[in-house]
């Protein structure tokens, strides 16, 4: 209609979005789940080390020295923690990303050919779970004299602060974990409940280079018998809006514009809440005609919007309908005329 179109909206497929909180708070809550875990792995490697301590008496007897007790304990866990790496990988890969993804409708992969990053966690997580679990009882015990650990002087764990330090912070991280999981289930429950003011779903937005290219892609498609509507915009809903300057009863209003074909609204499901909308065998709104939304008329203090006339650049526009609010930006900025 007399547009530049460079998006248009097929009925198709859904797609979900969410603050940027959102995705601090996920990263807050792998932090605290990878230290919670790190933590809680060193407490039972100095739990478990406490029962070798005669062991580590005879070797160091027999000759062993320090260095080769260290490595032994880093080696030990290396193997254990490369193999907890390979299982926790295939039940991420077989059933926590799938499960995951569901929540969020969002698909989640690890591709491990494509993005060499994972490849430095996964060596990085071995190494330091290893050196953090492996470390400390290694240094402790690789230096304590076999004298002392038959006299039963020498005891790891226990009544050791260090001990009961880890214990406080794995503590801590638990509960830090559970609220920002649970703050994020009801973040992301809270967003498919709101009410956009348009329907989302099963549309599909395709950014088109060349306006020429929306009236072959529409006829072609309007072949196909599932898909139910194809509409054009200049912009796009919930990704950009033109930042315009209307004079409007003498005084300059900043406002978002979007330039949309005739059926824009009853595609989106957008609702008029006075006068119409857009009628396409009318050559008038196409060229003159504009829809407004609440916030407008409120900023205005106007009682009814419709028969207004809005001056846009040098030409003027008259209002034909009022649309019900609907939110094209994040649910935490206020609704822009």
């Amino acid at each position: 209609n007399n547009v530049t179109t460079e998006t248009f909206g097929v009925r198709a497929s859904g797609f979900f979005t969410t603050h940027i909180a959102g995705f601090y708070m996920l990263g807050m809550i792998a932090v605290s789940l990878l230290l919670l875990v790190c933590f809680n792995y060193m407490n039972i490697a100095i739990a478990s080390a406490s029962t070798r301590m005669k062991e580590i008496s005879v070797r160091k007897v027999i000759g062993g020295s320090r260095w080769q007790i260290i490595t032994q304990f880093l080696t030990e866990n290396l193997i254990i923690c490369g193999l907890a790496m390979l299982l926790g990988l295939f039940l991420a890969q077989t059933v926590f990303l799938p499960w995951f993804g569901s929540l969020g409708d969002i698909e989640l992969t690890l591709n491990f050919a494509e993005n060499p990053r994972i490849w430095i966690a996964v060596f990085g997580l071995i190494f330091l779970s290893a050196v953090g679990g492996a470390g400390y009882p290694a240094l402790y015990l690789s230096k304590l004299q076999p004298v002392s650990i038959f006299k039963h002087k020498m005891k790891l764990g226990g009544k050791n602060r260090f001990r009961k330090f880890l214990l406080g912070v794995q503590f801590f991280l638990t509960f830090i974990t559970l609220f920002a999981a649970i703050s994020f289930v009801f973040e992301a429950k809270e967003i498919r409940e709101r009410s956009w003011g348009y329907d989302f779903k099963n549309l599909l937005n395709l950014d088109l280079e060349h306006g020429g290219e929306y009236e072959q892609i529409r006829n072609e498609l309007m072949k196909n018998k599932d898909v139910l509507g194809i509409t054009g915009s200049k912009e796009a809903t919930g990704g950009w809006q033109e930042k315009l300057t209307a004079v409007i009863e003498g005084k300059e209003l900043a406002v978002e514009g979007l330039t949309v074909d005739a059926n824009y609204t009853e595609l989106f499901g957008l609702e008029i809440t006075e006068g119409r909308s857009f009628d396409e065998n009318k050559e008038l709104d196409k060229i003159q005609s504009v829809l407004v939304n609440e916030a407008l008329r409120k900023q205005m203090g106007w009682e009814n919007s419709v028969n207004k006339t809005i001056q846009i650049g040098e030409q003027d526009f008259q209002v034909i309908g009022e649309l019900r609010d609907f939110n094209y930006e994040p649910f935490d900025q206020d609704i822009k005329p």
